[in-house]
């Protein structure tokens, strides 16, 4: 069991509740059970009550973060490093939100969670005005946004957290050369920010965690 929580209260947001749905529609094709906390459902309250009843293997956060606390809907913190809330913690936790991997990951594993993957700093995406209602295609934030997928896409297939980080980390540099390579007046901003996110990109506890 997946719990996926994606809200879209702004820009940034939007986008991740987009892309984050590519995901699931991966997860529901090998008949993987996801409970889906998109838009206003990603709260407090109803991230507790999933966590509590369906105890699930995997939680993935789709939103804000700092190095204390990853939010929800409007900001609301759904977990964070003085949290005593929660009567379950997921095997794996992987954060798609910035700088959480500071503290928030180290504090996850000290009660129970076996493996995290996140960011030790801002997670950046950069996108392109023109679609900026179509963020499916987006050919800039595909360069961000496919990549930070694979994690849980390679999760989902059956490797283990490094494995999963690490051919995320590939598709980064993949995206990086390419972008390199083109005579392009954006290419040094792309290329800062992708290598950004590349060396940001951590998982942290047993390396050869599995769903």
């Amino acid at each position: 069991m997946i719990l996926v929580t994606r809200p879209a209260h702004d820009s940034g947001t939007n986008y991740l509740y987009y892309w984050a749905g590519k995901v699931i529609n991966e997860a529901r094709k090998k008949m993987i059970g996801i409970i889906d906390l998109s838009k206003r459902k990603a709260n407090r309250k109803e991230f507790a009550s999933y966590i509590k009843k369906q105890k699930p293997s995997l939680v993935w956060i789709n939103g804000h973060g700092s190095d204390d606390c990853v939010t929800g809907n409007d900001y609301e913190v759904l977990v964070n490093t003085s949290d005593k809330g929660l009567d379950h913690y997921p095997k794996i936790f992987v954060a798609r939100s910035c700088r959480c991997g500071r503290l928030l990951g180290k504090f996850l594993l000290t009660k129970g969670t076996k493996a995290f993957i996140g960011y030790s700093d801002d997670y950046i995406i950069k996108t392109s005005n023109k679609y900026s209602t179509r963020p499916l295609l987006d050919p800039i934030a595909k360069l961000f946004l496919e990549a930070s997928n694979y994690i849980v896409i390679s999760l989902i297939k059956g490797h283990d957290v490094n494995e999963s980080n690490e051919r995320s980390k590939s598709m980064i540099l993949n995206n990086l050369r390419s972008v390199l390579s083109k005579d392009s007046g954006d290419r040094n901003d792309l290329g800062r920010w992708l290598w950004h996110d590349y060396r940001n990109q951590i998982v942290l506890g047993k390396l050869d965690t599995r769903l």
